[in-house]
């Protein structure tokens, strides 16, 4: 019954784990669309000024989520191989 119990509460964990990880690259992408759209805005109201701003182009790359799940399942491994 505890191990039944146990496994029933991984699972659920693992589901919590990946839903949090789908809902922060949904943000992700959300704010990288935001920023731009506000780098766009400082363009057209200031059109003198720098034109490129190197951190507002970081923040505008997304998280790749291939890139992103394929980090976290090495890292996972990792952990595991220590213990």
């Amino acid at each position: 019954m505890i191990l039944i119990t146990e496994n029933r509460q991984d699972k659920m964990a693992e589901r919590r784990m990946q839903l949090d990880l789908q809902v922060s690259l949904l943000v992700d992408q959300k704010l990288s669309k935001l920023i731009d759209m506000v780098d766009e805005l400082r363009r057209e109201i200031r059109p003198g000024e720098k034109q490129h701003d190197p951190q507002a182009e970081a923040m505008k790359e997304t998280v790749d989520p291939h890139q992103a799940v394929s980090t976290l399942d090495r890292l996972i491994e990792e952990v595991e191989e220590e213990e």
